[in-house]
C-alpha cells in the first residue's frame, strides 16, 4: 500500500498528456438522464468538472442515472468511465467492473488492514476453520478490535461462533497468550503486525512459529467503480485526483460527496471491496 500511495502522489505532480477523448463520470440524479455537457450546471457540479478537466487536460462529461443499478449497467457497457456503486448493483456486473475508490468517514478510522495469525502447530490454515477458536486482541478500540473483526466477518467468519475473547492489553502479552495456548488466533491490525513480525536484523524472523491465515479489510457498502479494462494510467490519474480532492479543490469535493455526508476524504481500494463472503 505504501508503494502504491507513493506512485499515486508521484502522478499528482506529473503533467498529464493531452488527450481529446472525454472522461464520462456517472452520477445519480433526478435532474436528467444520459450524458450531457450541460448537466454539470444543472446539478451544481461545475467546480467538480472544471477541476477534473484542468488536471486531466481532457473533457469531462457528467452522465445522469436514476440509481446505482442503471449507472453500473452503463459502466459495464462502456458508456461511462467511472460511476457510483453499491453491493446490489455491483455484483451482477463484477466480471466487467471493479471498485477503485471508497469514502472515508470523518468519524471513523477507515478500512483498517488486519491479519489473523495462529501457531503453525494448531493445524488451522484458513479463516473458515476458526469456529470455536478463542480470539486474542491487543486492545479494545476501533483500529485494534472493531475493524479487524468486521474484516473477518466480511471474509465469512461469524463472530458469534468464535470462542471467548481475550483482550491482552499490549502486543507482547497478546502474542505470549497465543504461544502459551491461552487463545487460538491472534487478530491484529497491520501496524501491530509489522511491529510483531518485522525483525531488527535481515535474517531475523520473529514470527517463524506463526502462520498468517487471513488478511483483509472490512467490506464497504458503496464505492466508485471503473471498468476492469480501464487503462492503468487513467485509473491511477483518477485515483490521484480523488484522494487529494478534499485538499486541492474543496468545492469539487463537496459535489463529489453530496450523497454521502460526513465524508472526510477518498481512499484507493482493492477491486473486490464491495464483496462480502457469505
Amino acid at each position: 500500500m505504501i508503494r502504491f500511495l507513493a506512485l499515486i502522489f508521484a502522478l499528482i505532480a506529473l503533467p498529464v498528456t493531452a488527450n481529446g477523448a472525454p472522461v464520462r463520470i456517472g452520477i445519480v440524479t433526478d435532474k436528467a438522464t444520459g450524458c450531457d455537457d450541460g448537466l454539470a450546471k444543472k446539478v451544481g457540479g461545475a467546480a467538480f468538472v472544471k477541476h477534473l478537466q484542468k488536471r486531466l487536460n481532457r473533457p469531462i462529461t457528467l452522465c445522469g442515472f436514476a440509481n446505482n443499478t442503471a449507472a453500473m449497467q452503463a459502466l459495464a457497457a462502456g458508456q461511462v468511465e467511472l460511476a457510483p456503486s453499491d453491493q446490489a448493483s455491483y455484483l451482477p456486473v463484477r466480471d466487467k467492473v471493479r471498485a477503485t475508490l471508497t469514502a472515508r468517514s470523518a468519524k471513523g478510522a477507515g478500512r483498517v488492514m488486519a491479519m489473523a495469525m495462529v501457531t503453525k502447530a494448531s493445524g488451522r490454515t484458513a479463516p473458515n476453520l476458526l469456529s470455536g477458536a478463542k480470539p486474542i486482541f491487543v486492545s479494545q478500540g476501533e483500529v485494534t478490535h472493531d475493524a479487524p473483526l468486521a474484516g473477518l466477518r466480511a471474509a465469512g467468519v461469524d463472530p458469534s461462533k468464535l470462542g471467548r475473547e481475550i483482550v491482552a492489553g499490549d502486543l507482547v502479552r497478546a502474542v505470549s497468550d497465543l504461544r502459551a495456548g491461552k487463545g487460538d488466533v491472534l487478530i491484529v491490525d497491520a501496524s501491530h503486525y509489522q511491529r510483531l513480525c518485522r525483525g531488527d536484523k535481515p535474517n531475523e524472523k520473529p514470527c517463524s512459529d506463526l502462520k498468517e491465515i487471513w488478511r483483509g479489510r472490512p467490506s464497504v457498502s458503496q464505492a466508485l467503480a471503473v471498468r476492469r479494462d480501464m487503462p492503468k494510467d487513467l485509473r491511477y490519474q483518477l485515483i490521484s485526483l480523488y484522494i487529494a480532492m478534499h485538499l486541492e479543490a474543496p468545492d469539487a469535493f463537496r459535489f463529489a460527496t453530496q450523497t454521502t455526508p460526513g465524508v472526510a476524504s477518498f481512499d484507493p481500494t482493492e477491486a473486490e471491496a464491495l464483496v462480502e463472503i457469505r
